[in-house]
């Protein structure tokens, strides 16, 4: 009889764990649930944007790409090159880096909670 291997753990984990240890077959459970910043209580924050936007087009596109975040539940534009973000777990520095590479240099100018 053919020894199998039961584990319930996360995806980031299976992927390691097959390449390393496992010669035999392998039996996965994935529990979908939250996932583990989901189950603590998120912040509800509030975060300040400078980011370069030369044109109408780029404005368009930081608009899509802060509305594509997950947590995001406000977003204001103001002036020519600030963005007022609120939310729920909003990861700041993930947001910065999506803005810098898809529409120019970004700044963060506050963040501050929300109660």
């Amino acid at each position: 009889m053919d020894e199998t291997l039961v584990l319930l753990f996360s995806v980031e984990v299976f992927f390691f764990f097959l390449t390393r240890h496992c010669e035999g077959p392998v039996v996965l459970f994935l529990v979908a649930g939250e996932e583990e910043s989901s189950r603590t209580e998120r912040m509800k924050q509030m975060i300040v944007f400078k980011v370069q936007m030369a044109c109408g087009k780029s404005r368009v596109k930081a608009r899509t790409v802060v509305a594509k975040t997950c947590g995001v539940n406000f977003l204001e534009l103001q002036g020519d090159d600030v963005i007022v973000v609120a939310g729920d777990g909003i990861d700041a520095a993930c947001l910065t880096y999506s803005l810098r590479k898809k529409v120019g240099h970004t700044d963060i100018i506050c963040m501050t909670p929300l109660e």
